[in-house]
């Protein structure tokens, strides 16, 4: 599965990489049984990726682990 999802819990990123939609989904879930309602997945682009590796002070083999 491709993992090019995020969880945001009240405009903040939750999970440290990118999720498949099924690990986000449980992540966002989560967050709801918590109590939080403000809780929504985002999907990256290809191009928004490529940008985030570009401006990453980590390595491209590092983000691709």
């Amino acid at each position: 599965m491709e993992k090019v999802y995020s969880v945001f819990v009240g405009g903040v990123e939750v999970n440290d990489y990118l999720l498949d939609i099924d690990t986000a989904k449980e992540v966002m879930e989560y967050w709801k049984e918590q109590g939080y309602d403000d809780v929504g997945i985002v999907k990256y682009s290809k191009e928004d990726i490529e940008r985030i590796k570009e401006r990453s002070k980590y390595s491209k083999e590092d983000i691709e682990k």
